[in-house]
């Protein structure tokens, strides 16, 4: 019911790897949009989600797209339904792979993807919108607030003008690109679905033998 003519989704956690400053920049971009809504799957984290959204957005413009906040479990089974429902997938985080951007394009809707990890080399694999990565990298351990399995590690920061332009770019150009990712949906169900992970497991225990 809440829905607008153009639906925008992020799936995963609310967390620094994600760089949500996402949400701010992609209201300016799309300044004067109010027949846009940006939905949020974010995973628990407390109550502080609604405060920490409201302060992204603070000192946007006042006609933007519509933030929502999906503040119930979607059942994994009824995300295919949710995907599909959608008209782009943003993807704006330092990812080894990013589930949600390969989800997306199983379904065959675009995911836009920060050009930098494993997710950035899958997304250009398959013919999906990406954009830049900036040129300097952040200290993951440092932004993370300390959590271990980062230290040493490194993640990539969106360019936010490219940022900007590709958003705008994921609304104007959505039927052109959702064509495209009904393509890629057949390639990343043949490399990436059980039967492919199957036969390669299959070769690999053959291998020991």
């Amino acid at each position: 019911k809440q829905a607008r003519a153009i639906n925008l989704l992020f799936v995963g956690e609310y967390s620094a790897r994600k760089n949500m400053a996402w949400i701010r920049h992609a209201c300016e971009a799309l300044e004067g949009r109010d027949d846009i809504a940006i939905w949020l799957r974010l995973e628990p984290n407390g109550t502080q989600l609604p405060g920490a959204i409201v302060e992204l957005l603070r000192g946007a413009p006042q006609k933007r797209p519509a933030v929502k906040w999906i503040d119930r479990r979607v059942p994994e089974l009824r995300m295919p339904s949710l995907y599909r429902a959608m008209d782009g997938v943003i993807c704006p985080g330092a990812e080894g792979i990013g589930l949600p951007a390969l989800e997306a394009t199983a379904c065959g809707v675009p995911a836009l993807c920060l050009d930098w990890g494993a997710s950035g080399e899958m997304a250009r694999r398959w013919g999906m919108p990406t954009f830049k990565a900036a040129d300097e990298m952040v200290d993951a351990f440092a932004v993370s607030g300390g959590y271990g399995v980062y230290q040493g590690g490194f993640w990539g920061q969106p360019d936010w003008l490219d940022f900007r332009a590709e958003a705008v770019n994921l609304v104007e150009q959505r039927d052109l690109l959702r064509g495209a990712a009904e393509v890629a949906s057949e390639k990343v169900r043949a490399e990436m679905g059980f039967r492919a992970a199957g036969q390669v497991w299959r070769e690999y225990v053959e291998g020991l033998g």
